[in-house]
């Protein structure tokens, strides 16, 4: 064994306190030889050493002479001449309140001053080179020390566990060393050797330090908290040692090598326990992260009584656990397979601990002086050795092993009495020894097959076996129900075989079953315990569903189970990812999905989860959404040239169009190839041909799924391009009305109202039935009105407008000039035919320009009148000839010339 406990000086103070001091001889010796050249001498309670040389090293075999009576040593004096202090000189001289000593001491050997608890102040000689290790340990009354600059070299916790001591100098003119008050560093304060000023309950390391020594923090008996520096690259081995107050350790968390959780010094990524430092701490749970405890990283413990340890940890170092006194509980990681040598050495007060489930081998002195330890190691099957005194002192009644014959070494149960039960009929058990103790070696009732966890679903039946290999075995099943932690007597069928059947309902989930077998010869036998879970079963799987936009899906699953809780999810059309549905009913049975044209091929399913967090995963159904015609093409009545426009609306997913037309007689459709043929709206030209012709539009959804719309109906119209005008003609000659239709078979009807009439009447002159009527004019059809009827092949007639026939006023005789002798009567004639004609006759003098009304005789006749005088030479005369229409005709104007 290595490690803290196990120095020279502390391995003689374990000699010296079983020692009988004053026993050896009726009155101890007060002087004597101490080394060649060097005396000593007790003389009214001054311990003086004299001489010249070196003092003799002093071991458990080789006492100080002056031990017996160190109680009563209350001085020490080192005389001039004496050149070296001995090893242990002066241990346990804990009355002593001062010592002396000379210049010519260049030396102080380890252990020296150890335990002199009553020292109040030492001052070194300013010769002195060498400090040896725990030169000055637990001397607790001292409260500083100043190292000369002489001293070369210091010895490993030269100065630890002096509790009291405030401050701690070293001279400045020392080569090799330093310290900030507190603290001893090598001279650039680089590499941290041991805290002294144990006083101080708190203690950050200086950010130059690179190096923390072995022992350094040793026996800080007031710390409770030091911080280390992100500056530290190393950390030596036991450099935390006794520090039975400290609660706290801190690294800072720019350290590149190092991390904390509080209490325990690891590696950076938290795998590796390297020391646990906070030895004020009673229990401790070691984190997740870990995978390796350390070698001695728990070592002396004392007030550690319990620590948990994950199953993530695979390696537990030697001596882990070494002397935790303290340690009663601990619970292993079942993933270990090597219990290292002395890794619970001396932990005295271990009650009870659970061998991992793949435990290979236990080590040296794996468990020596566990005398507490009263539930007895059951060993699993896995199990290949157990180290030379493994179990050395241990106490406990009864232990097990469950798999072939491990190695067992040298006393490895040494003064245990127990009864060890093994597996019968395993040919490796022969030459069972005691090992050192009293073994009482006893066949076990063995399982050969242990209860196993079912899984199954409501109203099924589930099976428990459990079947034991013994003579004349016994059965009793019992069980917990989910939540109970006491057994019942099961009264399920077969429960007093090795099978036990039992109902599956929804209440039932969790609970546990376990068997007690016995046989004529041993105790009961506890089997394992088995678990009942009541599997979720989907007794109705989710449906595909369709729907039109607009519509709500309804997804339902059904299922038993035990707890049963819900969860939809959703996976888009192309998504590759299961998400949380949001909708109504999403915790639901039942889920109502909105339907909308992206959800197109969205897949549903649900995530029934029971009550023991298993999760069920139902199958996945599809929407589908339908397309839905919204507006059907509509029927249109359009004239040739006209475009006729049809159009569908409709909802649903990633709809394409497809117009299709079938010809007035055809039984096919056919595809549109004109305007807007793949959109909603298809544009027909409209020609006669096409009179009667149906149109209707293919819709493609996302999935390929066709709809048809109704068929529309395009009618071709007739449509009236040029109307009949109204027409003026004379008396004798041929008034034409036209008309001019587009349409399809058109037929032609004139018809003819008269001035005064209110009916139509159809006309039987030339081209009453052609686009073109001639009427022939007479005064009787002045006012009449003319109009085309156009009847289509479809029957449907169309009115032309009406044209006016006028009647047009001719003169067919002009007025002639005349010459005549003042005081004759010049007369001017006119002719002129129409209808309703009256006459007005005009004169316009030589020189004017006006014409004006006659009042002479005749002027409302055909024939005027004129008195001739010479004023009246050059005047002209004209007629204004209006017919019923009220329509104005003007004559040409004649001249009257007097001779």
């Amino acid at each position: 064994m290595k490690r803290k406990l196990t120095s020279i000086l502390l391995a003689l103070v374990m000699v010296l306190a079983l020692l009988p001091f004053g026993a050896a001889t009726a009155e101890a010796a007060t002087s004597g030889s101490c080394g060649s050249g060097v005396t000593w001498k007790l003389d009214n309670g001054t311990l003086t050493i004299s001489g010249k040389g070196a003092m003799t090293d002093f071991t458990d075999e080789n006492l100080p002479p002056w031990l017996d009576d160190s109680e009563s040593v209350t001085k020490i004096v080192v005389s001039s001449g004496v050149t070296r202090i001995g090893d242990v000189a002066f241990i346990m001289c804990s009355n002593a309140t001062s010592v002396s000593i000379a210049s010519s001491v260049t030396e102080i050997g380890e252990g020296a001053f150890s335990y002199c608890y009553g020292l109040e102040s030492i001052t070194l000689p300013g010769g002195l080179k060498k400090i040896g290790s725990m030169a000055f340990f637990g001397c607790i009354s001292v409260t500083s020390m100043r190292v000369p600059a002489s001293v070369t070299e210091i010895g490993t916790a030269a100065f630890s566990c002096c509790g009291a001591m405030t401050g701690f100098q070293v001279d400045s003119g020392n080569a090799y060393y330093s310290a900030d008050g507190r603290a001893l560093f090598n001279k650039d304060k680089t590499r941290f050797l041991e805290y002294c000023a144990q006083a101080h309950p708190t203690y950050t390391i200086p950010s130059t330090v690179k190096n923390i020594a072995s022992n350094s923090i040793y026996g800080w008996l007031n710390m409770t908290r030091v911080t280390i520096p992100a500056s530290v690259t190393t950390v030596e081995f036991d450099a935390f040692v006794s520090n039975t107050a400290m609660t706290t350790l801190v690294v800072d968390s720019g350290n590149p090598n190092y991390a904390t959780d509080g209490k325990a010094l690891m590696n950076k990524d938290k795998t590796k326990i390297i020391e646990f430092c906070a030895e004020a701490t009673t229990r401790y749970t070691v984190p997740s992260t870990v995978k390796t405890i350390g070698e001695y990283a728990f070592a002396n413990c004392s007030k550690l009584y319990r620590v948990e340890i994950p199953d993530t940890v695979t390696t537990m170092g030697e001596g882990a656990f070494f002397n935790c006194t303290g340690l009663t509980e601990v619970e292993l990681s079942d993933n270990l397979q090597r219990l290292e040598d002395g890794v619970f050495y001396n932990c005295s007060k271990l009650v009870m601990i659970h061998m991992p489930k793949k435990l290979v081998s236990v080590g040296v002195a794996a468990f020596y002086g566990c005398r507490e330890m009263c539930n007895g190691p059951s060993f699993p099957a896995t199990l290949k050795s157990i180290g030379d005194g493994a179990f050395y002192g241990a106490s406990f009644y009864q232990m097990w092993f469950f798999g072939h014959k491990p190695s067992i070494g040298t006393n490895a149960f040494y003064g245990v009495t127990t009864q060890a039960y093994y597996p019968p009929e395993d040919s490796t058990w022969t030459d069972m020894g005691q090992y050192g103790g009293e073994i009482e070696w006893i066949y076990m009732l063995t399982y050969l097959s242990q209860p196993e966890d079912v899984i199954a679903p409501v109203g099924a039946t589930a099976v428990f076996t459990a079947r034991a290999g013994g003579s004349r075995v016994h059965y009793q099943w019992y069980w917990m129900p989910a939540g109970e932690c006491d057994g019942e007597v099961c009264t399920f069928p077969g429960a007093k075989t090795d099978t036990l059947e039992v109902p599956v309902t929804a209440d039932i989930n969790g609970a546990k079953f376990y068997c007690v077998t016995y046989d004529d010869y041993f105790e009961d036998t506890l089997s394992e315990t088995a678990t009942l879970y009541v599997k979720t079963d989907i007794t109705a799987q989710p449906k595909n569903a369709s729907g039109k936009v607009g519509d709500t899906a309804k997804f339902t699953v059904k299922a038993t189970g035990a707890g049963l809780t819900y969860q939809w999810q959703y996976k888009t059309a192309t998504g590759t990812n299961w998400l949380k549905c949001s909708m109504t009913g999403n915790k639901t049975a039942t889920l109502s999905v909105p339907v909308t044209a992206a959800r197109n091929d969205y897949q549903y399913r649900c995530v029934i989860t029971d009550a023991n967090g298993k999760k069920t995963y139902s199958n996945a159904a599809k929407l589908t959404v339908k397309t839905a015609i919204t507006a059907q093409p509509a029927d249109k009545s359009a004239a040739v040239g006209d475009t006729a426009k049809f159009t569908v609306k409709a909802t649903g997913a990633g709809l394409t169009y497809q117009w299709q037309y079938k010809t007035a007689t055809g039984t096919n459709w056919l595809k549109c190839s004109m305007e807007g043929n793949q959109t909603k709206t298809l544009s027909v030209p409209v020609t006669a041909a096409r009179n009667g012709y149906q149109y209707r539009c293919v819709i493609t959804d996302a999935n390929g799924k066709k709809t048809y719309s109704s068929g529309a109906k395009l009618t071709v119209k007739t449509a009236v391009t040029t109307q009949p005008a109204d027409k003026s003609a004379a008396i004798g000659a041929t008034a034409k009305f036209t008309v001019k239709a587009t349409g399809v078979d058109l037929t032609y009807q004139w018809q003819y109202k008269t001035a005064t009439g209110t009916n139509w009447l159809s006309c039987s002159m030339d081209g009453n039935q052609t686009r073109t009527l001639s009427v022939p004019v007479t005064a009787g059809r002045n006012g009449y009105h003319y109009r085309c009827v156009i009847t289509d092949g479809n029957g449907k007639k169309t009115y032309s407008d009406a044209a006016m026939l006028w009647v047009k006023t001719v003169i067919t005789a002009q007025p002639q000039n005349v010459t005549a002798a003042a005081g004759d009567t010049a007369k001017f004639t006119v002719k002129a035919s129409g209808v309703g004609l009256t006459y007005q006759w005009q004169y316009k003098t030589a020189t004017g320009t006006n014409w004006l009304s006659c009042s002479m005789e005749g002027n409302q006749t055909k024939t005027l009148s004129v008195p001739v005088t010479n004023a009246r030479n050059g005047y002209q005369y004209r007629c204004v000839v209006t017919d019923g229409n009220d329509v104005r005709t003007i004559s040409d104007a004649a001249a009257l010339t007097v001779e």
